[in-house]
């Protein structure tokens, strides 16, 4: 079982202002699960105020150069298609910003079941609370938090922890 670990960073509320994505994905099928690749990139979002550059460091000056959403998804589509699960430490805010940004290049992924790692790590760790931060320092993960591919890869290792641990998709 593949699964595609992945977490965006939004210039401002709307779930349609991708700025940045960090991608893992992971085979499940052995005793450990196997990153078999990622991929880190700025997104350029649609005109509008970038209001959370003080939460990730990312401005409208970063993402001049960088493709747009329907850029990033036309080469990496098959990255979402391509697994059987797709996962995220509080799986509903990159699903938002996953399906608005896509809705707005016109694009329909063919969507997969999912795994929060919040809940997970609330559940089946008993970290409360089971932030990104602290689900990390309790798991001794290191983590520049707020940068997507530092996310996804500590949500990479969150996941790896909850199959050591017996949890199954």
């Amino acid at each position: 079982m593949k699964c595609l670990v992945f977490d965006f960073e939004t210039a401002n509320p709307s779930p349609a202002s991708a700025c940045a994505i960090g991608m893992v994905e992971l085979d499940l099928s052995a005793p450990r699960p196997v990153v078999i690749r990622d991929h880190y990139t700025l997104i350029k979002p649609p005109p509008g105020p970038f209001r959370f550059t003080s939460i990730h460091g990312i401005s409208a000056r970063d993402v001049m150069d960088a493709p747009r959403f329907g850029e990033f998804l036309r080469d990496y589509a098959d990255w979402f298609e391509g697994v059987d699960l797709w996962v995220g430490h509080n799986i509903a805010f990159d699903l938002r910003v996953l399906r608005a940004s896509s809705a707005a290049y016109g694009f329909a992924l063919q969507e997969k079941p999912t795994a929060c790692t919040v809940r997970l790590s609330r559940n089946v760790l008993n970290i409360k609370p089971a932030n990104l931060a602290n689900v990390c320092r309790q798991l001794s993960i290191p983590l520049n938090h707020h940068h997507a591919m530092s996310d996804a890869r500590a949500t990479a290792q969150i996941l790896t922890t909850l199959v050591e641990e017996g949890w199954r998709p």
